[in-house]
């Protein structure tokens, strides 16, 4: 590639880009006017409803019976009206008429119970209900005083303990902290808002406007278009996402003055010094360090995205959703108070968030700085490495018109031999949300029954559904196909050897990703079932047939027919992995998903890897419940300790009979006639 080719296109779709005062206003103008005006709005409405709450006298209705002092207390107190209670005050604080209600509901052994009635949704008649506490709290002081005195006891009889808090974080700690929680999730989101725009227009938006023909008609290689487009983008989202945030940030210290001077400024029990709202020249070095990379994901991803579109608007749509995706890891990490250790480092835009945080918080240090950016730097490549082959598939890139038929009757739409990869993702879908919601209700009324009726119920209707629905040759896209012996025996082979690899893997994971003790013996319940056969049926033989019916199936079925083949095998097996939902067990999945994705690519049947995941089910069954072989029972406990894994001699054995069946599939598991793979026709479903 040559690199002056890049930059040249890169200056020109920028140039073009900045040269359109439509766009600067969307990209530019509009957010750097209208994020202080909504923030200062914002405060300005926050402070007037708290000076209005504050100057409201609330209107509180007393029992004829309550205690005479309390009743004088509450008449002398600021901010408090007080009036006769009747049998329709409820109904008037339900109302808002009355903010509250007073009365003694009885006393036992010297202490008087008193019903507060209140709105909570209401702000005045909240601020009544606080207001009343007060007052009875610092009556009820003064009677404890009394009744101490008379019985001639010390004050401290009635208690023992005073606890006086001191807050160990400094100002600066306790303001990033604040700050934390959102400022780095404001920052991710002005990245993804900075390269949406370029991102669909240089994309879709040229598919759109039918110049895409025009530069690839050039002697311009593809890898060099990419790349400069690449580069406007990542430059447009790093200049647009740092105006916004530095409006905002602006906007925010004036917001935090205002708030503190209306007594609402503060951070982690502390007052909040405003001066220490700063950040030392290498912090922010740090962050924008990191910026560039997240930049280049978020740029990447949003573009693989756009280039599957055939317009503007599609484009627009397809890209909504991956907002939420690209917030959602930011907003999860900080809601749940996860700390940036262990494998948390190696998730993208978590990973960044917390460090983010972690710097304006002055705690972060140089393994996290190191790991964040080595592992954002990891994912950037990767997600540029998948634009890089988006674009260079032309039946992308120049993508006509498509979709769903123009008639709604399926007896006028054209059979397929195999489904697109439109019609396998949104049958993944499907099938997850379906899965989720009615899988766990099915399964809450009987945890057995409820796990086998998911799978037959939900699974494979749905992955054969879509496939008669859209008219798509059923046989050829499960790849219903005999296998060769080869292909069995391979297979086999592969299961055996990767029930030790993948223990060992799950071993490895543990030093990253403990799991946690409410999910270790999440199957118990499953696998001590009295009946080993229902068992056996539920974990063993239903996910072997119904989830490589719809993973091996339907889904590899529509990814081969758009991606390469080793792309769509990762992909197939990530989504394999995700659909198990648990953190801890998504890498394991995926990686055994991998083994199962190519045994079925390579022998284009589906039967093989149905062997591989029922053997590998089913032995883990056997094993817990201690039904194998007494021989290989007390072999399995002797070199497979939890705590250490399994001897590396073991593993290294696992891991050639493990290869020699991966071998035995590649040689001898091949269809003869080539012929006979299934292919697709040019449409879209």
């Amino acid at each position: 590639m040559n690199l002056h080719t890049i930059l040249t296109i890169a200056a020109k779709e920028l140039r073009e880009t900045l040269r359109d005062r439509r766009t600067l206003m969307a990209m530019v103008g509009i957010p750097l006017l209208l994020y202080p005006v909504i923030l200062l709005a914002g405060t300005q409405a926050i402070v007037y409803r708290q000076a209005k709450t504050d100057g409201q006298v609330a209107r509180v209705a007393v029992a004829e019976d309550l205690d005479g002092q309390l009743v004088e207390r509450l008449r002398a107190a600021e901010g408090i009206e007080l009036e006769a209670e009747t049998a329709g005050s409820a109904d008037r604080v339900a109302s808002g008429d009355l903010d509250a209600t007073v009365r003694g509901t009885g006393e036992a052994d010297g202490t008087e119970t008193l019903e507060l009635l209140f709105d909570s949704t209401v702000p005045r008649s909240a601020a009544a209900q606080s207001r009343i506490r007060d007052v009875v709290a610092n009556l009820a002081d003064e009677r404890i005083t009394e009744r101490l005195e008379e019985a001639g006891l010390p004050p401290g009889t009635a208690q023992p303990f005073r606890v006086e808090t001191r807050d160990a974080a400094p100002a600066r700690k306790r303001a990033g902290n604040l700050l934390g929680n959102a400022l780095p999730m404001l920052m991710i989101l002005m990245l993804g808002l900075g390269a949406f725009y370029p991102a669909v227009d240089l994309t879709a938006g040229e598919k759109e406007r039918g110049t895409f023909e025009t530069l690839l008609s050039t002697p311009t290689a593809k890898g060099e278009i990419v790349w400069g487009k690449f580069l406007a983008v990542v430059g447009l989202s790093l200049a647009t996402g740092l105006l916004n945030l530095g409006s905002m940030a602006v906007t925010l210290w004036f917001q935090l003055a205002q708030l503190q001077a209306a007594g609402a400024g503060n951070a982690g029990g502390g007052p909040l010094d405003l001066a220490s709202l700063t950040i030392s020249p290498l912090d922010l070095g740090v962050m924008l360090l990191i910026l560039v990379p997240l930049a280049v994901f978020i740029s990447a991803a949003m573009m693989s995205l756009a280039l599957l579109a055939r317009e503007f608007k599609e484009a627009s749509n397809y890209l909504s959703p991956f907002f939420l995706l690209m917030v959602a890891p930011a907003a999860l990490v900080v809601a749940a108070g996860v700390e940036l250790d262990g494998a948390v480092v190696l998730v993208p835009i978590a990973n960044a968030t917390l460090l983010f945080k972690n710097l304006l918080m002055s705690t972060a240090t140089w393994p996290q700085v190191l790991g964040t950016f080595v592992s954002t730097a990891v994912a950037a490549v990767a997600a540029l490495r998948l634009a890089v082959l988006v674009f260079g598939r032309e039946d992308v890139v120049l993508a006509g018109d498509g979709g769903l038929p123009a008639s709604l009757k399926r007896s006028s739409w054209p059979r397929r031999r195999v489904p697109t990869a439109t019609l396998s993702l949104a049958a993944f879908a499907v099938g997850l949300l379906v899965y989720v919601n009615l899988g766990s209700l099915l399964q809450a009324e009987a945890l057995l029954p409820g796990l086998i009726a998911s799978q037959w119920m939900i699974l494979v209707p749905i992955a054969v559904g879509a496939l008669w629905l859209f008219k798509v040759d059923v046989a050829a896209s499960l790849k219903l196909r005999l296998p060769r012996p080869g292909a069995i025996a391979g297979a086999v082979l592969m299961a055996c050897g990767g029930l030790v690899l993948s223990q060992q893997l799950a071993w490895v994971q543990s030093f990253v990703l403990d799991v946690p003790e409410a999910f270790a013996g999440g199957t118990a319940p499953i696998v001590e079932h009295p009946s080993l056969a229902l068992v056996l049926f539920a974990v063993a033989v239903s996910p072997a047939v119904c989830e490589e019916v719809f993973f091996r199936g339907t889904l590899l079925a529509g990814l081969e027919e758009k991606l390469r083949p080793w792309v769509a095998i990762v992909l197939a097996s990530l989504l394999f992995g995700l659909f198990h939902l648990y953190l801890h067990r998504i890498l394991i999945t995926a990686a055994l998903g991998i083994a199962i994705t190519w045994v079925a690519w390579r022998s284009r049947s589906i039967w093989p890897g149905m062997l591989f995941h029922l053997i590998n089910n089913g032995v883990a069954v056997l094993a817990v419940r201690e039904v194998l072989p007494p021989g290989l029972m007390g072999w399995l406990e002797r070199v497979a300790p939890v705590e250490n894994g399994y001897p590396w001699p073991v593993v290294a054995a696992a891991a050639a009979v493990f290869a020699a069946g991966a071998a035995v599939v590649a040689r001898l598991g091949r269809p003869r006639a080539a012929s006979s793979l299934p292919g697709a026709t040019p449409a879209r479903a």
